[in-house]
C-alpha cells in the first residue's frame, strides 16, 4: 500500500519572514524555488514561529516522514512576504499572500468571531469583512485543489472554517479546533455559522473533554474525535551553565530572587493581569512576562492587528498603579535557548489564562519538574490534580492565583514532589502520543471517506 500524502493547512506560517522576497534576492542573487530554508539565516531572514499552533504541528508532521508514515508533505499557511515555496525538512511550504486590501477586514472577521467564542464581546460581521475571510479560504482552497491528488489535509483552527465546504468531495479533510469550543453564550447567528461549517469536514478533533461535550451541546452530528496536544519532549534539554548565566544576566536576575513566571502572547485572554494582580500579595517575588503579539499582531509580516500592543501597554500601566512595577518583567520574544533556562531557573510558573483550549506552557514547565498553578478556565487543567502535580485556581481569581504561588513558595520540599509528579504526568503528552492518536484518526477518516 502507497503511503498516504498530506497536506497541512494552517494560517500561522511555520517560518515568519523578515524580508521580503525582493530583500532576499538581493541578498543573495539567485535563489533555487522552492528555497531550503537552510540556505537563508535564521534571525535575519526569519524566524520559526514561537509557538501556538506550527509549534505543535511542526513536529508531528517532521516525526511522520523519519518514521515513514506518509509521502509528500505539503503545508499551506499564511505569509504576507517571503518565497512562494519553501522547503523545510522535507515539507513543502506554500505561502498564501492574501491582498492587501483583504487584511484588515479578514484580521477584523477572525477576531470577532475568537472574541465571540471567548465571551468578550459581540459586534455585528459586516459583508466586507466576511468577504475578506471568504477570500483568504478560497485562496488556500485553489492551492489545496493544485496540489491534489491529497489522500487528507489536517486543517487548524477558526480562520479556515470554510474549507470543508470547499474542498467538499474532494479529499477527506480533518479540522483541529484548538482554541475552547463553547458557544453557549455566542449569538445565534454566529453559533450555527460554526456549526454548519465544522460539520462539513469529515472529522473533528478538540484537545480536552470540556470541549467535546461543547461539541455536543451545540448540536454538532458529526464525527468527532478529543485527543490532548503534545509536545517534542526530545526538544526540551537542560540549557548550559552559560544560558543560564546569559539569562540572568540580560533581565538582572539575582541568586536569591524568587521568579514566578508566565509565558504567553500579549493578549488580555492569556490573563497576565490576573498575575500583576496577584503579585501585589505575594511579597518580594517577581513576576516575568514571556511573549509577545501573535502572527495577528506583526507589523511585519503579519496582519498587523493593535491588540498586542495595547494590551502591553496596559499591563505597564496597571504594574505601575498597584505598585509593583520594579517587580514585572517584560521580555517579549524569548529565543528556545533562554525560554529553556527560564523554565529551569524561575521557582513557579502560572498560566492565567481566563479560558484555554489547552496550554503546553503547563506541559513545557513540567518537563522542568516545575509546580504550576493553573487557570481552571484552561483545558490543560484536566490533567491537574490539585495539591498533587500542581494547582488550580478559579479563572479570573488574583486573590486564588497568589494563595497557590504562595503554598508553593512556603514550602519548597512539597512544591518538588509536585514538580516530579507534573514531570510523571507529562508522558501523556508525549509526540508520541499524539502521533498515533493523531494517525489513528487520520485512517478512521480516510477510511470513511472512501466508504
Amino acid at each position: 500500500m502507497d503511503k498516504p500524502k498530506i497536506c497541512i493547512v494552517t494560517q500561522t506560517p511555520l517560518l515568519k519572514f523578515k524580508l521580503q522576497y525582493s530583500e532576499l534576492l538581493d541578498k543573495y542573487g539567485t535563489l533555487p524555488d522552492p528555497v531550503p530554508f537552510r540556505c537563508l539565516e535564521e534571525g535575519e531572514d526569519y524566524e520559526f514561529a514561537p509557538g501556538g499552533v506550527p509549534k505543535m504541528v511542526y513536529p508531528l508532521q517532521k516525526m511522520m516522514i523519519e518514521d515513514g508514515l506518509v509521502d509528500d508533505a505539503h503545508w499551506i499557511s499564511l505569509s504576507m512576504i517571503g518565497p512562494e515555496r519553501v522547503l523545510v525538512d522535507d515539507i513543502l511550504i506554500h505561502n498564501i499572500v492574501l491582498e492587501h486590501r483583504y487584511v484588515a477586514p479578514y484580521a477584523r472577521l477572525k477576531e470577532r468571531i475568537w472574541a465571540e467564542i471567548h465571551s468578550i464581546e459581540r459586534k455585528t460581521v459586516g459583508a466586507g469583512e466576511f468577504s475578506a475571510y471568504a477570500r483568504y479560504n478560497w485562496l488556500c482552497a485553489d492551492k489545496m485543489f493544485k496540489l491534489l491528488p491529497i489522500d487528507i489535509f489536517y486543517i487548524h483552527d477558526f480562520q479556515q472554517l470554510l474549507l470543508g465546504t470547499m474542498i467538499g468531495l474532494a479529499a477527506p479533510t480533518v479540522f483541529r479546533w484548538h482554541i475552547p469550543f463553547n458557544l453557549d453564550n455566542t449569538s445565534g447567528y454566529i453559533r450555527r455559522f460554526i456549526v454548519r461549517c465544522i460539520e462539513s469536514f469529515d472529522g473533528v478533533i478538540v484537545s480536552c473533554k470540556r470541549d467535546l461535550e461543547g461539541l455536543i451541546r451545540a448540536g454538532y452530528q458529526g464525527r468527532a474525535y478529543q485527543t490532548y496536544p503534545y509536545i517534542d519532549q526530545r526538544k526540551w534539554t537542560e540549557p548550559s551553565d552559560s544560558e543560564l548565566d546569559e539569562f540572568c544576566n540580560r533581565f538582572g536576575i539575582d541568586d536569591d530572587d524568587t521568579i514566578i513566571l508566565v509565558v504567553a502572547r500579549m493578549d488580555q485572554i492569556k490573563g497576565q493581569d490576573v498575575a500583576i494582580k496577584a503579585l501585589s500579595r505575594v511579597h518580594g517575588a517577581k513576576l516575568m512576562l514571556i511573549g509577545n503579539g501573535s502572527f495577528t499582531s506583526s507589523e511585519r509580516g503579519g496582519l498587523a492587528h493593535p491588540k498586542a500592543t495595547l494590551w502591553s501597554r496596559y499591563l505597564k500601566t496597571l504594574a505601575r498603579d498597584i505598585g509593583v512595577e520594579d517587580r514585572v518583567i517584560f521580555t517579549g520574544y524569548m529565543p528556545d535557548n533562554l525560554l529553556k533556562a527560564a523554565y529551569r531557573r524561575c521557582d513557579v510558573v502560572a498560566f492565567p489564562s481566563r479560558t484555554e483550549g489547552f496550554g503546553l506552557v503547563v506541559v513545557e514547565a513540567w518537563m522542568y519538574r516545575k509546580p504550576v498553578v493553573v487557570s481552571d478556565g484552561a483545558g490543560v487543567s484536566e490533567l491537574v490534580i490539585d495539591g498533587l502535580n500542581g494547582y488550580t485556581f478559579e479563572s479570573g481569581n488574583a486573590d486564588q492565583l497568589a494563595e497557590k504561588i504562595g503554598n508553593i513558595l512556603a514550602s519548597p520540599g512539597a512544591a518538588e514532589e509536585i514538580g516530579e509528579r507534573g514531570y510523571e504526568t507529562v508522558r501523556q503528552c508525549y509526540i508520541e502520543e499524539g502521533i498515533r492518536s493523531v494517525w489513528d484518526i487520520f485512517n478512521d477518516v480516510m477510511t470513511g471517506f472512501k466508504h
